[in-house]
């Protein structure tokens, strides 16, 4: 009996410690995750494509020397934004640098005697430099510098040819510069070559804004193609 009894007590031990819980096995079943509605948001979730483009200009305006002449001063560099009327050039002719200062000695009204100034017939970016050094020859006719019209300036989209209809003359777009800088843009003109290799045509875009951009600069081109609205609500879980 006194045997049985003892078994019977070790029975109701083990049975009471597998019973009662770890202090880890508590903190697990205590723990709770509430969920909280927080707002709802209305918004609209956009399906987009993204085309690359270079930077190109349509109109371009050569600046050239009216008669045989020296350059005696440059006013511009390449690459910069100049204005409609700006002064370019200074041109001396033969003959003037031929007198010299005599003629100026011998009458001083004729300081400016073979002087020539030449400006800028439109507004724009140098983008060939042709005469910058002082001292240089140039015949008449002669090219002196280009100036690419900023109004001209387009970007050459290229568009592979199943995304076509996304890319039509009157479409809008956006236009991702290097620099993040974001533009609205239109496309305007189809061109009718295709890159064989790539299979991509190139659609031209104009712009909204009024930018001064090199040539053959790289942008990205954003077309939505599919708008959808949507409903959501936002959870936050707190622990």
């Amino acid at each position: 009996m006194k045997i049985q009894a003892k078994y019977i007590l070790l029975f109701a031990l083990a049975a009471s410690a597998c019973s009662k819980p770890s202090e880890e096995e508590e903190s697990t079943v205590r723990a709770r995750v509430s969920v909280q509605v927080v707002e709802l948001n209305r918004g609209v979730i956009k399906d987009e494509l993204t085309f690359s483009a270079s930077t190109l200009y349509l109109k371009r305006n050569v600046v050239s020397s009216p008669i045989p002449s020296f350059v005696t001063q440059v006013f511009i560099k390449l690459g910069e934004a100049v204005k409609e009327g700006q002064v370019l050039y200074q041109l001396e002719t033969k003959e003037a640098r031929a007198l010299g200062s005599q003629a100026i000695m011998l009458d001083s009204s004729a300081a400016s005697f073979g002087k020539i100034i030449v400006r800028a017939p439109a507004s724009g970016i140098i983008s060939t430099l042709d005469k910058q050094q002082i001292g240089d020859y140039v015949l008449e006719g002669g090219q002196l510098c280009t100036i690419a019209e900023s109004d001209a300036l387009a970007f050459a989209v290229n568009v592979p040819f199943e995304f076509s209809a996304f890319a039509k003359a009157g479409m809008k777009c956006s236009l991702i510069l290097p620099d993040n800088s974001v533009h609205s843009a239109t496309f305007t003109t189809l061109l009718t070559t295709m890159n064989a290799l790539a299979q991509t045509q190139t659609i031209l875009a104009k712009s909204n804004d009024r930018v001064f951009l090199p040539e053959n600069l790289i942008v990205k081109v954003l077309v939505a193609r599919i708008v959808r609205n949507l409903n959501r609500c936002y959870l936050k879980n707190r622990c």
